[in-house]
């Protein structure tokens, strides 16, 4: 089944992952009455002071559904999303599910005269997660369990192919460093307090130690 999936590396704790959760299981054009009534379903906390999105898993074998004693809560064998919106006068408010969650993404609600609990349901009413379409650095998804797999083998490999052209990088930066110092011993001034700077795409090199003025191609007076 398609599921929410986060990289938390991209995450900057924008919140508007929650606020358009919250307007998205709302009537309300107006976000100020909502943030007061209607509960999380997607949370963001922190973590070594990086922030890391919190949303339901919508679990193989979910603890919610197994504890919810109504019956309200649980899994549709077709879509694999786990609601208890199938049928929302069953929930009686006993907060069983929101105690048996491992991740703590169910909250209670006080809806009219009534308590329900209030979970991710995957936008289903609405066709797409709307927390997903609103993330601007694209740290939630929605994707089959096998394509996030692939995503996150295609990002590991891009991540190891800079950190490759990153150390190649630095290791020609040392070469061409130790290349200049070598130079610059050789010069007139015979001091090492100076500085070098490329003049010109043809390589001509500026010699900046005290009592040198000369200029080389490729470092050699």
């Amino acid at each position: 089944m398609k599921r929410i999936y986060v990289i938390k590396e991209r995450c900057n704790g924008c919140m508007s992952c929650v606020v358009a959760c919250q307007k998205s299981h709302s009537d309300s054009e107006l976000y100020a009455p909502i943030r007061d009534t209607e509960p999380n379903r997607i949370f963001i906390q922190a973590v070594d002071k990086s922030p890391v999105p919190l949303v339901c898993r919508h679990c193989e074998e979910p603890a919610c559904v197994k504890a919810c004693m109504s019956g309200a809560m649980r899994k549709d064998e077709v879509t694999g999303i786990v609601s208890n919106e199938y049928d929302p006068n069953k929930c009686v408010g006993c907060w069983m599910c929101v105690m048996a969650c491992p991740f703590g993404v169910i909250s209670p609600k006080q809806d009219g005269n009534r308590k329900v609990a209030v979970k991710c349901d995957l936008c289903m009413k609405r066709g797409y997660p709307a927390c997903v379409e609103s993330c601007p650095k694209g740290a939630i998804v929605y994707m089959e369990d096998e394509e996030f797999a692939e995503y996150k083998r295609q990002m590991a490999a891009e991540n190891e192919a800079f950190a490759a052209v990153d150390d190649c990088d630095s290791s020609i930066e040392s070469a061409v460093l130790s290349s200049i110092g070598d130079a610059g011993g050789n010069c007139s001034g015979g001091k090492t307090s100076g500085h070098w700077h490329s003049t010109s795409k043809n390589s001509h090199t500026a010699c900046h130690h005290d009592g040198c003025g000369s200029h080389s191609r490729g470092g050699d007076h």
